[in-house]
């Protein structure tokens, strides 16, 4: 493989790639590919530029792959014993596989990390660096404040006594910005906390000093240390003082980057503002867009922040009214959003999908005669059955190239995260038709390989697995036509889906669906 044809290619990328036809598409899906796979070579000659190519795949949205990439060049300087090149990328490893995808193989990887790490002499600088990235996940994702307050400030400590020029050399940061920003992370972690306990002096304190004399010699850390310290004055309900830092940092960000992250992080916060003033519709709205801006970007972190926030904006908001938060209008819109959020994501199935899924779920419901109940639990399970892809990494679900082993492990959580959505939503009692669709009576399936499956919830195991086969779509697999998905499926009967169900989908007119 010529590394330097991959880096050509990827660096003269300048479109969104989500954007490009079906061929250059597959292409650019092929050299991402081919890369890794010659990554995971250990007999390969060394090559520098591989993180620099990790990092712009990153960029264009393949954050799972990048970090494969990375780690597959982590592995090899390990056996090299090459220590200090093995733990250099390893805190973007983390960042792209543990924040922005939440994927169980990095964050093993990262708990690996920093174990092994704290025996190794002359790498605190990369101890320190994966603290912060534990700390930020036990934030962001595991809502554990105080632990990652520990986490963070264990990494102060550390970072301090590091040396200036090898900051510099490892980073292309000063050493007492990054320790700045590592406040600021402290920081976040505090406002999130005064959330969760109330008011508290104190600590509101502490967090205007752990921003104190931040550094601006960097675009990133001034935008960071500014939003940080907005939400501060967004929950202390100084809105003239939030409204001056938006506008400052309107007048000041030049990155295109930053500019539009800006304005992603302003609509959470003013979400916020309105739900601190218990003006709950606006709140909702806002959040939803803020939910929709976020969830649309290539893979930022923003992304799994803004999933987690409104979701459980919604479960804070339903606790306070004791009653429905949305007309049924507003739950019109919800879904209608929902479902476009899910085309974007993915293109192989999406929004009609989902839709398909729902009305031949039903179909097969009323002629298996369920009560009223039981349909609209198999209703709503049924549309909702693929929530939980909103949390995968979109190019995760359209690549054409193979699916790896740590590919295939994130696909599948998303049967257990649109369980938890659904909860969040007030939905339990269809949140085990997103836990179990891909379920199957031989054990055969997943997540948990059960046997005793629901009737219901085998019936939309049968209309998803139906519909996914015969929708036309971008991957290297060809659509199935409806009489041979039809055929392959009543020869599960008894073995996959149980008898009873595969002979209620057999009285289907599969010709007007």
């Amino acid at each position: 493989m010529d590394i330097n044809d991959i880096k050509a290619y990827v660096s003269n990328i300048s479109g969104d790639i989500k954007n490009f036809p079906d061929d250059e598409f597959k292409e650019f899906c092929c050299k991402v590919h081919e890369l890794r796979e010659f990554t995971r070579e250990l007999n390969r000659p060394s090559y520098k530029e591989i993180p620099q190519i990790a990092l712009k795949i990153n960029k264009l949205g393949a954050c799972i792959e990048a970090a494969e990439i990375l780690y597959n060049d982590h592995k090899y300087y390990l056996k090299k014993k090459d220590y200090i090149r093995a733990y250099c990328e390893s805190n973007k490893i983390a960042y792209f596989g543990v924040l922005e995808a939440n994927c169980e193989f990095f964050i093993d990887f990262l708990d690996q990390a920093i174990e092994d790490l704290q025996d190794r002499d002359k790498l605190e600088l990369f101890l320190a660096r994966s603290l912060n990235i534990k700390g930020a996940y036990l934030g962001v994702i595991k809502k554990d404040y105080i632990k990652s307050r520990k986490c963070i400030r264990r990494a102060i400590k550390i970072a301090k006594k590091i040396p200036e020029e090898e900051f510099e050399k490892f980073t292309n940061f000063h050493k007492n910005s990054y320790i700045s920003l590592l406040w600021n992370n402290y920081a976040d972690a505090g406002l999130h906390i005064l959330y969760d306990t109330g008011y508290n002096k104190k600590l509101i304190e502490e967090i205007f000093k752990n921003l104190e004399n931040f550094p601006s010699d960097k675009e990133y850390f001034y935008v960071v240390y500014n939003l940080t310290l907005a939400e501060l004055y967004s929950y202390l309900k100084k809105n003239k003082e939030k409204e001056k830092i938006f506008e400052k940092l309107r007048i000041t960000t030049k990155n295109k980057e930053f500019i539009k992250w800006i304005e992603i992080v302003k609509k959470r916060i003013e979400a916020t503002s309105f739900y601190l003033a218990k003006n709950y519709q606006a709140s909702l709205k806002m959040a939803l867009e803020y939910f929709i801006s976020a969830v649309s970007t290539n893979g930022l972190l923003e992304t799994q922040i803004s999933t987690d926030f409104y979701f459980n904006l919604l479960l804070k908001i339903y606790a306070e009214t004791k009653s429905k938060a949305f007309t049924y209008k507003d739950q019109k819109m919800l879904i209608d959003n929902i479902m476009t959020l899910l085309e974007k994501k993915d293109w192989y199935l999406g929004k009609n999908h989902s839709k398909s899924v729902q009305t031949l779920s039903i179909e097969m419901g009323n002629r298996k005669n369920l009560d009223p109940q039981k349909k609209q639990i198999l209703s709503i399970g049924a549309l909702f059955h693929d929530i939980g892809k909103i949390c995968i990494p979109w190019y995760t679900l359209n690549k054409t190239s193979p699916l790896s082993n740590i590919d295939w492990a994130l696909l599948k959580s998303h049967c257990k995260r649109g369980e938890q959505l659904l909860n969040i939503l007030n939905l339990q009692s269809s949140a085990g038709i997103a836990r179990e669709h891909h379920e199957r009576i031989d054990g055969s399936g997943y997540p948990n390989g059960l046997k005793n499956i629901d009737d219901i919830i085998q019936i939309v195991a049968i209309a998803d697995s139906f519909e996914a086969a015969i929708t036309p779509n971008r991957r290297y697999r060809e659509p199935m036509s409806k009489e041979a998905i039809r055929d392959k499926l009543i020869n599960m009967s008894g073995i996959k889906f149980d008898k009873n169900i595969i002979d209620i989908f057999k009285t289907i007119n599969i010709q007007q669906l």
